[in-house]
């Protein structure tokens, strides 16, 4: 097994973009995976040691007066992960991501056709090095959790492997390496456990009873035994488009236009050709706050503007702008060659369905719904029974 790990992703992709920030005290914060309130560190700078990963923003800030904090745009990092994964999957395609700038290779068998280990890490690290990453990192052992390992204790751009046997190089090092959560690391620090020898000390029923399910697994980690399996990531097709305003706009219907604008560029692209698509993801790049992402999945697969603005114009209604949007990404995925509705050789039936696409865009533009006038029973002495008003929609 391989991992490609580069060391604080986040922080390497801010860098990148703003590079006024390298020597600042920059520290990552954003919203917690399990629903907590409150930002909690996402990533920061090497050299902030005393920060530590998962706390929340307050206790860093308590730590060290002089941090900056960063919105962390978490999305740049899964998008710029899973573009490197495309690149290794091209080489082997056992790849898995595992979280932000950490993915695990599959490299069993690869040698019969590109040679020993060290032959297949040089081709992984040449495809890295065309990016303009500060620091990656790759390792190689028997499983996940060794080739992390090796990958940790590797130097500034280099590799390194770990045999089967690797007790000596696990009992020194700190439970920070063990991918639990920051509480529970906090935990274990308050009964004097500070390194993966403290963890192999105490029995693995003593330390799964006190710690949990996740402390059991904590334990076999420090053994250097890990049970669990590559997944493979399926490589999903996708369009993407941008458009960036000239000045930030908080206007809805402004938002909805340059939306359809590019939907109509993203379903003229070749890659769109004779396709459809069944979800779309829009991020908002909102001017001094966090982006916002916005997912709209079709009910059936969309090959057209007039299909999916409707439904993404709905969702856009539904939630709110937490401010001034400066550009909006559009990416249709879930490509199929799936149609939302079947075409017929019958001209009535055609301009039918020409009139119901003509209908749906004037709804969407003008916000209001259209009624036709269906006469019900013309004899009737009473006039609101005579004629009836039937939404276009239905």
């Amino acid at each position: 097994m391989a991992c490609v790990w580069l060391p604080h992703f986040m922080w390497q992709l801010e860098v990148i973009e703003k590079p006024v920030l390298v020597d600042r005290p920059v520290v990552l914060v954003g919203e917690s995976s399990t629903g907590e309130s409150g930002s909690i560190v996402l990533d920061r700078a090497p050299q902030l040691k005393e920060i530590e990963i998962g706390m929340r923003a307050s206790a860093a800030q308590s730590r060290r007066r002089d941090i900056l904090l960063v919105q962390a745009k978490a999305f740049v990092a899964e998008e710029q992960t899973d573009a490197l994964a495309d690149r290794l999957q091209d080489i082997i395609p056992e790849v898995e991501i595992a979280g932000p700038g950490l993915i695990y290779v599959g490299i069993w068998g690869a040698e019969l056709l590109y040679g020993s280990d060290g032959e297949i890490i040089r081709l992984l690290g040449n495809v890295i090095k065309q990016q303009q990453f500060a620091d990656v990192r790759l390792g190689v052992g028997p499983n996940k959790w060794l080739s992390f390992i090796a990958a940790t204790l590797s130097e500034h751009h280099s590799a390194r492997k770990l045999p089967a046997d690797s007790a000596a190089a696990l009992r020194q090092l700190s439970i920070d390496v063990l991918p639990v959560s920051f509480d529970l690391k906090t935990r274990m620090r308050g009964f004097g456990i500070k390194s993966l020898s403290d963890v192999t000390h105490i029995p693995r029923g003593s330390f799964e009873a006190q710690f949990g399910s996740n402390g059991g697994r904590a334990w076999m980690l420090a053994k250097g035994v890990d049970e669990s399996l590559l997944v493979p990531r399926i490589r999903v097709e996708q369009v993407t488009t941008e458009f960036a305003f000239d000045a930030p706009s908080v206007v809805l219907p402004t938002v909805l236009t340059a939306i359809e604008g590019l939907l109509e560029t993203a379903f003229s692209s070749p890659e769109m050709r004779r396709r459809s698509t069944r979800a779309a993801e829009i991020i908002l790049t909102i001017q001094k706050r966090a982006p916002q992402r916005i997912r709209v999945a079709f009910k059936t697969p969309a090959q057209s503007t007039v299909q999916a603005i409707r439904p993404i114009a709905t969702k856009l209604e539904s939630v709110s702008i937490n401010g001034p949007v400066e550009t909006v990404r559009l990416t249709l995925t879930n490509l199929t060659l799936e149609r939302g509705r079947q075409s017929s050789y019958m001209a009535d039936t055609r301009q039918q369905a020409l009139l119901r696409e003509a209908l749906t865009q004037i709804r969407t533009h003008t916000a209001q719904e259209i009624y036709f006038l269906r006469a019900t029973d013309s004899c009737s002495p009473i006039p609101e029974e005579r004629d009836t008003l039937i939404p276009a929609s239905v």
